[in-house]
Parts: C-alpha cells; sequence; structure tokens
C-alpha cells in the first residue's frame, strides 16, 4: 500500500535560476546540492516537512535529464512514492501488466526501488521505495 509521498524531481536547464525563483517567490533555500556524475545530474534538496522536492540540472548534454528536458521542457520530471511493502506492490501493478525498471541497491543509491514505466502514468516516472530505506538515503545524502 502507498503510504505517502517522499519527494518529487523538477527538471531544470539553469539551476542558478531556478535556486533563486526558488527563494524569491518562497524564502526557500536548499539545504544541499549533491552532484551524481555517474547519473550526469546535479541535485538541489529542499526539505519541506517529511517530503522533498530536488531540483534537478543535467550536468554534460548527453544525460538522460538532459534528453528528458529537451523532449519534454523543464517541469515535474518524477515522484517518489513510499510503499509499505515494495515486493507486493510491484507484483500487484505487474499483474496488471505494468512495466518497471528496477534498480538494486549501489553505493550512490544504497536502497531498492522500481520506476514505473512512463507509458502506464500518463508520461509521470514515479519511482516506488520503502522506508526507512529512502528516508535515511535522503538524510544522510542531503
Amino acid at each position: 500500500m502507498i503510504t505517502r509521498l517522499s519527494h518529487v524531481h523538477h527538471a531544470v536547464s539553469n539551476m542558478q535560476d531556478t535556486l533563486k525563483l526558488y527563494d524569491d517567490l518562497w524564502g526557500l533555500k536548499p539545504s544541499k546540492i549533491v552532484r551524481f556524475p555517474e547519473e550526469g545530474v546535479t541535485n538541489a534538496l529542499f526539505r519541506i516537512g517529511q517530503n522533498y522536492i530536488i531540483v534537478q540540472e543535467p550536468s554534460h548534454p548527453r544525460a538522460a535529464l538532459a534528453k528528458h528536458i529537451e523532449q519534454r521542457g523543464e517541469g515535474l520530471r518524477s515522484l517518489c512514492l513510499i510503499s509499505d511493502n515494495l515486493d507486493a506492490e510491484t507484483s500487484a501493478l505487474r499483474a496488471k501488466g505494468v512495466e518497471f525498471v528496477e534498480r538494486i541497491p549501489t553505493d550512490a543509491s544504497p536502497f531498492r526501488a522500481a520506476w514505473v514505466n512512463p507509458r502506464y502514468t500518463k508520461g509521470l516516472l514515479i519511482m516506488l521505495a520503502e522506508d526507512p530505506e529512502i528516508a535515511d538515503f535522503m538524510q544522510k545524502s542531503y
């Protein structure tokens, strides 16, 4: 069962302009900026209660995020939903014909996750993960 929203990814082509916008509009400043060279992204994290907004900028033009922005423009890229049982959640969705890109834990992302193919969600990339793994990662990484 889905229990809560963890975070959303806001895809942008210019991080500095977006950080200024968040500050000007809402007085929000990122708690941390993290570069993930293996994924070709730079992330700025804004914590709002138990949830996060992650502003993402591609760090090179061949990154998947750069291609996403080129094809779809800036804006909401994905969201992460927390499930109380990732295996049961993905099994139930598979039974409905949904396809996933699954990620096993790595040093960069030490939690299991399943990404729902956007063609099943009207174009929105949805990540499914479990607490406390994702919560621990968010707190330690950002």
